[in-house]
């Protein structure tokens, strides 16, 4: 069993998307069937795109390019799929990175009055933690439409018209100053997603190992590769 059986249920081949389900499993409420090349596989036979984007502060920049943005992406919409969504997450943020680093210059650091402060400084930080600090996300969802052209049969067809969409929205969104994010593992990337949106409390506590699939192909004998350089 890997690590989206547990959190999805058991698995069956992508060719037949309407599977019965086992009594008192995740998949018997959850939607989502499996997770391929980035590609999330819903139950009702969609296929969908889970893209984030890096935030800008757009009341900082000028008048001019305020407007040069809101073009660019006006432009971008007439072009985009026709049931594009846009979502805002917001939840408490996770400083817990940040206190690790900080305590290893901290280890590192030979002037105590350097040490004082750095040791003020993570105080500082997990306090406003705690007290209501938020961390906002934002992701462009979209799903494979049949207007969108194919080039080939079958499911790798599919997410690669998938691919060709995510790579226009890089295209125009890098004009208005917004990147996409790039995981390294696309798969990981979507579990991971769906895991904090689906369980906020423990996706907190329990962190997703970012080479999952490594390690599952090293005990499982599992193929772990994915495409398009994710």
């Amino acid at each position: 069993m890997n690590l989206k059986e547990l959190i999805f249920g058991a698995q069956q081949p992508k060719t037949d998307v309407r599977t019965d389900h086992h009594p008192g499993s995740v998949t018997s409420w959850l939607p989502i069937k499996d997770i391929q090349e980035g590609v999330l596989i819903t139950e009702n036979g969609d296929y969908v795109k889970l893209l984030e984007i890096l935030p800008i502060n757009f009341l900082y920049l000028s008048d001019a390019e305020q407007s040069r943005i809101v073009g660019y992406f006006a432009n971008y919409l007439k072009i985009a799929p026709d049931e594009l969504q846009i979502l805002c997450i917001t939840r408490e943020t996770d400083v817990t990175a940040y206190e690790s680093r900080m305590w290893e210059f901290y280890d590192t650091e030979r002037e105590e009055a350097c040490r004082a402060m750095i040791e003020d400084n993570i105080r500082e930080v997990h306090f406003r933690a705690s007290n209501g600090a938020l961390s906002t996300r934002f992701f462009l969802v979209f799903r494979y439409e049949p207007s969108m052209p194919l080039h080939g049969d079958g499911f790798a067809a599919v997410a690669d018209a998938l691919y060709d969409v995510e790579t226009t929205a890089r295209q125009y969104l890098s004009r208005c100053g917004l990147t996409i994010v790039q995981p390294d593992y696309s798969d990981n990337f979507v579990v991971e997603t769906v895991f904090g949106l689906l369980c906020k409390k423990t996706s907190k506590l329990e962190k997703i190992p970012l080479y999952f699939r490594t390690m599952l192909s090293a005990v499982h004998g599992e193929k772990g590769g994915e495409t398009h350089g994710a």
